[in-house]
């Protein structure tokens, strides 16, 4: 069964788009079949995927499963298209099938009853192929196809409920957003090719060895290409996208902010970390661009009331530690894949919790109007104390072993990054607890009557629950002087020829954790005991209050910089055009009517006048020539 998985993995990433045009071209009238024809392949996938990464882990051969089709042939140089599967695709093909599964049926009742039912699960079929295809795919090109599909699926999704301005509105932002960075990215594919000749990411690497491709060159090809993980991952300064998809369904929430659309940009950068690694420039920058991200998106954080956006600047905050990691060279890169595995399943978690909230409180999204939901929905209570205990660092949790590695990455490399982060992981503990102490104590504060989630709800959710608390065994072994299972399974071999190991940190680990229990006590005090007044320290703090209310104001700059700055140039172009290109062409086009008029009033149309020119025209060309 594991040999057979590994050599058809290319079903995998076939299945749900095939299910998904199923879905919306032939049984879209019943919506129950629509779901199914969708799920039921999702789940064979999954099944498919788990088989896979089993075989990683035991060892077996992944080449079977690797083709390649020559799509055309110019010169010296074939385009190709093909797949390949090692270690790092075998994890992210489970963890995306994983998350997508359960999210396609907790969707069944989220969405139940939407007039766009069989639409959106057409759509998440699409989505999950996108990003299937992406991982999956061996070359530039490829990666490069199926970065796009991934934009444009989330574009569908994000604007799923396209009647509401704000949707229509948010998915145009995330659509438009995305294009930003992936022109730096498309640069960098274009700096790659004209200087390698190929887009084979096994060829790309034997570039770099041997030197073809080094310098500033190198660097620059390398940041052009980050820049389409800063607009997928939702990097600073092109964070501002993320948290405005909340417009979207929960469902696509999920999906968007776990295991697949935010997490490609990360996943890109650790498929492709020898171009990144081979440049020290470039690996600083992504690690300053990762910090500013987690530190920026946790400060937003503590003031947000919609419990989905409260989420999603979490997100954007993880994603910020991963890109720290992965920036610290190779002694991080296991730690930042960790910690997107780790991130998928507890974040993936929280979210459809939060769906379950507002499914149990009737659509309601405000934490001001939850409160005491640990009387009436315990199961959903007890799920999301477990993530905000993963997300905190707090032990036994996945989230505890995987931002240890990420902190003790830190501290070995760079001191002032590692303070920053340490301070945001005390950030991300105190509005995760925040949110929750709002949403699941105290006395209900909503108008209608809450109510526990459906079993087609909670079921994923103790599911994800469950990988959030055993997904962390796997680094154990580091805890008692091994190595982690998680590095030794991605076994990175840098550029430079010379495995890196990460050691364990007892004292960053104590930091970290008692940093954490700090936060949530200081949650407590403020959100359940009521030590501390939040209005107080509203009203003392007013201005940075309003700084983090308006989120730095970034979104008032980029208006204003649409406004003033690229509508300015659009209206000059115009006039440009209108006045200076047209201007010529119609001056050009009024000469030669002009002249064209004058010319006419030679022709005459009588033989005796144009004879008698010829005749003088060949006297005066003689009497020239003899002269």
């Amino acid at each position: 069964m594991i040999e057979f998985a590994i050599s058809n993995a290319w079903l995998i990433g076939v299945m749900p788009i095939l299910a998904g045009c199923i879905a919306l071209l032939l049984v879209r009238p019943w919506p129950k079949l629509a779901h199914t024809v969708v799920i039921i392949p999702s789940a064979f996938g999954w099944a498919l995927a788990t088989l896979v990464l089993a075989g990683a882990f035991l060892g077996y051969d992944l080449s079977s499963s690797q083709w390649s089709y020559r799509l055309l042939t110019t010169g010296d140089f074939d385009l190709n298209f093909g797949i390949a599967v090692d270690n790092l695709t075998a994890m992210m093909l489970f963890i995306v099938m994983t998350v997508s599964t359960l999210v396609q049926l907790f969707s069944t009742k989220y969405i139940e009853g939407d007039s766009g039912y069989s639409r959106f699960f057409a759509f998440l079929g699409l989505f999950t192929s996108s990003m299937l295809g992406l991982i999956l795919v061996d070359n530039l090109l490829g990666l490069f196809i199926f970065w796009e599909l991934v934009g444009v699926s989330s574009f569908l999704l994000i604007g799923h409920w396209f009647q509401k301005p704000s949707a229509a509105a948010a998915s145009k932002k995330a659509f438009i957003t995305n294009r930003v960075g992936d022109f730096g990215f498309l640069i960098g594919i274009m700096i790659i090719f004209a200087v390698t000749g190929t887009l084979d990411f096994a060829e790309l690497r034997e570039a770099i060895v041997v030197g073809d491709l080094s310098g500033w060159i190198l660097t620059a090809a390398g940041i052009g290409i980050f820049c389409g993980a800063i607009g997928k991952s939702a990097q600073w300064p092109l964070h501002v996208w993320l948290p405005d998809a909340m417009e979207g369904p929960t469902p696509v929430s999920a999906l968007i902010h776990a295991a697949t659309m935010v997490a490609a940009g990360v996943y890109m950068v650790g498929k492709i970390y020898f171009l990144f690694e081979a440049s020290a420039t470039t690996l600083q920058f992504i690690a300053w661009i990762g910090i500013i991200t987690a530190f920026l998106a946790a400060c937003i954080a503590v003031v947000q009331y919609d419990i989905k956006k409260a989420l999603a600047y979490s997100t954007v905050s993880q994603l910020g530690f991963m890109m720290f990691a992965l920036g610290m060279g190779p002694i991080g890169y296991a730690a930042a894949l960790f910690h997107l595995m780790a991130h998928a399943f507890f974040k993936g978690m929280m979210f459809l919790d939060s769906g379950s909230v507002i499914h149990g409180c009737h659509h309601e999204q405000d934490m001001r109007y939850m409160g005491g939901l640990r009387k009436t929905m315990p199961f959903t209570s007890i799920i999301m104390l477990i993530g905000c205990l993963a997300i905190a660092g707090i032990p036994p949790f996945v989230g505890f072993f995987s931002k240890d590695e990420v902190l003790a990455a830190a501290f070995a490399m760079n001191p002032l990054i590692y303070v920053m982060g340490t301070l945001t992981a005390g950030l991300t503990a105190f509005y995760m607890f925040r949110m929750y102490f709002m949403t699941f104590h105290g006395e209900y504060r909503g108008h209608a009557h809450p109510h526990e989630s459906p079993w087609q709800m909670t079921v994923p959710l103790a599911i994800l629950g469950f990988f959030t608390v055993v997904a962390g065994l796997p680094a154990l072994p580091h805890f008692w002087g091994g190595h982690s299972m998680i590095a030794d399974f991605l076994h990175y071999m840098p550029v430079s020829g010379e495995p890196v190991t990460l050691h364990l940190n007892v004292p960053v680990m104590i930091i970290a954790t008692l940093t954490s229990v700090v936060s949530i006590v200081v949650a407590y005090l403020m959100y359940v005991k009521g030590t501390i007044c939040p209005e107080k320290m509203k009203q003392r703090f007013s201005y940075l209050h309003n700084l983090l209310t308006y989120k730095f104001y970034y979104d008032e700059m980029y208006g204003a910089l649409s406004k003033y700055v690229v509508l300015g140039i659009g209206k000059a172009s115009w006039w440009f055009d209108r006045t200076i290109i047209d201007g010529a062409v119609n001056l050009i086009g009024s000469v030669t009517y002009w002249c064209g008029g004058r010319v006419r009033l030679l022709q005459t149309g009588s033989i005796q006048t144009y004879v008698s020119v010829l005749v003088l025209a060949v006297a005066v060309i003689a009497a020239v020539l003899l002269v």
